[in-house]
């Protein structure tokens, strides 16, 4: 190769760098709508609720780049309104999905690639959102006295919580290992049942484990879950916020609530907090993620300018005084200025933009609760339940003490079997699409 080719490549890589620093989010063809004809929407909602189709319609606009968060979203609005079959296999859709992530194929590849936008990849969720999935997987497997199930989709949320994109971390979701142990005792198995409720109590000193005779499991969802933000110069840094109501502050949003069934007082525990669940990482804070990616584009940016300078200027070298010239240096020059091209093209060519999609319908505090069933409790539902709310500072919030609470399944029955009642106090609508695309 002589150094006419070689500076030919130069142009060449010069011209392609340039090229792939341009482009952003809105002109990124990977996050437009896909066209979807009356057909297809009609042959993909049959057999559906009708009140959801419009949430199946932005499943298919948005295609495999969305379709996780946006099974996780229907599937969990899905359940909230009893529809527990077809929440099911929303939250199967996704856990599919979400189970590919550490595949090795080239899909999981790109998924982990610093080449790829995070914007233009596969949602697939963070560790408290990927948990969060499975544990509502096994909520509806509980509604289906399918325990050993439930419990197997508790553990897998276990699983999904230690594993983030390049390190592991504890299983610290008390409420996975209570609830995992409830499903147990549920199904007979009294010593796996014990082994994991402490180690649930090993996590959560407030999760005493039920009476052996216990029946009835309550759940109450409180407040909103976390909210992504991004910062810092390549708007790399990942960060999370808490949300609450239009005109709530920090101290006066929902935090805690206390519940009757039938004018009995329901013992409600907070089990789990899952805007500690993202900020942390097994108990530790973490305030940076994906900062991997903008450190490595910043070194392969100063390498290339250091390489491109160092080559361009031993090739001036190369031109004597007697007007000769030293193809050697000159080559050596110009390899170097290769080497600094192509360095500045991966820099270029790493996006470290933090992905901002988040799970927007989850709760942020669930409070857990068991009773033995009373005679009266068959058929219990929301006119029978009595709630009253409490903000930051132990403030009862008029507006929702005893209003009557949404639930999430009314299905308790007059048996031995075991029976569970969601309870949120707010009826929140959803928007059909997310308000990050």
């Amino acid at each position: 190769m002589n150094i006419r080719h070689v500076i030919c490549i130069l142009a060449v890589l010069g011209l392609a760098a340039c090229a792939t620093g341009g482009g952003g989010a809105g002109g990124n063809p990977a996050i437009r709508d896909h066209p979807v004809d009356e057909e297809r929407l009609l042959a993909f909602t049959r057999g559906r609720p009708a009140d959801f189709h419009s949430y199946y319609a932005t499943v298919l606009k948005q295609g495999e780049r969305n379709a996780v968060l946006n099974f996780l979203r229907l599937g969990l609005e899905l359940l909230k309104h009893g529809e527990f079959a077809h929440a099911g296999d929303a939250l199967d859709q996704a856990i599919r999905r979400i189970e590919t992530i550490y595949a090795d194929n080239d899909q999981a590849r790109k998924a982990r690639s610093k080449f790829t936008a995070e914007y233009v990849k596969d949602f697939k969720g963070d560790p408290y959102e990927r948990a969060m999935a499975y544990f509502y997987r096994g909520l509806v497997f509980l509604e289906h006295d399918d325990y050993e199930n439930a419990r197997a989709a508790m553990l897998g949320g276990l699983e999904q919580d230690a594993m983030a994109e390049d390190a592991d971390y504890a299983k610290d979701f008390s409420l996975f290992y209570y609830l995992a142990g409830w499903a147990s005792q549920c199904n007979g198995d009294t010593d796996l049942a014990r082994d994991l409720y402490e180690q649930a109590y090993l996590l959560n000193d407030q999760l005493s484990p039920p009476s052996a005779d216990a029946n009835l499991l309550y759940l109450a969802f409180v407040n909103s879950g976390p909210v992504k933000m991004r910062t810092g110069e390549h708007k790399e840094k990942l960060y999370y916020v808490r949300s609450w109501a239009p005109g709530r502050t920090e101290a006066t949003r929902d935090r805690s609530i206390a519940l009757a069934a039938n004018d009995r007082p329901v013992p409600l525990v907070p089990a789990e907090n899952i805007y500690f669940q993202a900020a942390t990482r097994g108990g530790r804070a973490v305030d940076v993620i994906n900062a991997g990616k903008a450190e490595f584009k910043d070194s392969t940016e100063a390498l290339g300018q250091a390489l491109t300078t160092s080559g361009i200027a031993t090739m001036a070298s190369a031109r004597r005084s007697n007007n000769t010239f030293d193809r050697g240096t000159a080559n050596v020059g110009a390899g170097l200025a290769l080497l600094g091209l192509v360095s500045t093209i991966a820099s270029k060519r790493t996006k470290p933009a933090a992905d901002i999609r988040y799970w927007d319908n989850l709760p942020e505090f669930i409070h857990v609760g068991t009773t033995i069933k009373q005679p009266d409790d068959a058929g219990l539902d929301r006119s029978d339940l009595r709630i009253a709310l409490f903000d930051a500072q132990d403030n009862p919030v008029e507006a929702y003490t005893n209003v009557a609470p949404f639930t999430y399944s009314n299905h308790v029955g007059d048996g031995s079997d075991c029976d569970w009642i969601g309870i949120e106090p707010y009826k929140r609508p959803l928007p059909t699409e997310h308000v990050n695309r």
